[in-house]
C-alpha cells in the first residue's frame, strides 16, 4: 500500500515555476517516495528524524509518518542552501 505524499501549497507553488523537465523529475520523485520513503537519506544532528531525496541539484526534503503512511514535503530545493533554510526554520 503506498505512502500518501502530501506537498503543502507554498511548495507546490513552487514546483509550478520549475523548468518543466525538472518538475516532472520532482514529480517522478515524488512517486517514487510514496512507494518506498526509506530510499532517501536519513538526516542528522538538528534534522533527525527527517530524511532528504536526491533529484538531480535539487533535494526534497521530508519526514515519514508510519502509522498513517504519510510523507510530509517540508521544503525542495538546491542542495546548497535547502538544509540551511530548514535549520533557520527549526
Amino acid at each position: 500500500m503506498p505512502y500518501r505524499v502530501i506537498v503543502p501549497p507554498d511548495i507546490e507553488k513552487r514546483i509550478a515555476e520549475f523548468h518543466p523537465l525538472l518538475k516532472s523529475k520532482i514529480r517522478a520523485g515524488l512517486d517514487d517516495l510514496s512507494r518506498d520513503p526509506y530510499q532517501g537519506k536519513a538526516l542528522r544532528q538538528e534534522l533527525k528524524g527527517f530524511y532528504s531525496f536526491q533529484v538531480s541539484r535539487y533535494r526534497i526534503v521530508y519526514g515519514i509518518h508510519h502509522l498513517v503512511r504519510e510523507v510530509n514535503v517540508l521544503a525542495i530545493g538546491p542542495r546548497h542552501n535547502v538544509y540551511r533554510s530548514l535549520s533557520e526554520v527549526r
